[in-house]
């Protein structure tokens, strides 16, 4: 078996240049199935769409933590983009819960 040197970085598994063979597997890219949507970036707060979104599960509640910046738009290191917090029961239905952190245009 060869070692690939990777280095630190981060690789998903999805590259077969990373995966040494496939035995009875393959990849493959299932078409989208369209479903409901799960969550709308509309809050006042929210300005332009929403982005770097990251869940993980914690117990039995999802987390998403995401990135919101003013509706005029601003530069990556501008103090006006802030982090957003939504939370799910199943991962499917999301809830903006008031955390009260924070007073919108005031």
């Amino acid at each position: 078996m060869n070692i690939l040197k990777i280095g630190s970085h981060r690789e998903l598994l999805v590259d077969p240049y990373l995966i040494e063979r496939f035995e009875g597997a393959s990849l493959r890219l299932h078409p989208p199935q369209p479903q409901d949507i799960a969550i709308s970036f509309d809050a006042p707060w929210e300005g332009l769409a929403p982005g770097y979104c990251t869940i993980f599960q914690d117990d039995k509640r999802c987390r998403m933590y995401y990135r919101i910046m003013p509706a005029g738009g601003c530069a990556d290191q501008d103090p006006r983009q802030l982090t957003a917090y939504a939370e799910s029961a199943d991962g499917i239905h999301w809830e903006k819960p008031a955390l009260g952190l924070f007073e919108v245009d005031g």
